[in-house]
């Protein structure tokens, strides 16, 4: 709240300012220059914040997406021994590609009740 009374009183000023001054202080545009920048900034600022709830509401539909698509894992079936027995089939969960899904939490649980 403070800051936006900083910045609302700066733009009174600056507005104050304008129409004290006369017309050929006016067209040199020094005043201009300065507000038109700051409504420029604030439409970057909106752009920007638009962006970034694109780019957050999209990774969250793919992330939904991925959930909804994941298929039931039968942990005890006899296929999926070597996931337990080979020490090449452990899963890393520091791996910066490990993803945490229910089929992944299945396996270990498995893994750890086999253990």
């Amino acid at each position: 709240v403070v800051k936006e009374d900083a910045t609302v009183k700066a733009r009174r000023k600056a507005e104050l300012e304008l129409l004290m001054m006369d017309d050929d202080a006016i067209r040199d545009g020094d005043v201009l220059k300065a507000i038109n920048s700051e409504k420029e900034d604030r439409k970057q600022d909106k752009r920007r914040k638009k962006r970034i709830a694109a780019l957050k509401e999209q990774k969250a539909s793919k992330l939904a997406a991925s959930a909804a698509v994941d298929p039931h894992f039968d942990a005890a079936d006899s296929r999926f021994t070597a996931l337990y027995c080979n020490h090449q089939f452990a899963l890393d969960p520091t791996d910066p590609r490990y993803k945490q899904t229910d089929a992944t939490i299945a396996i270990l649980e498995e893994k750890k009740r086999r253990i």
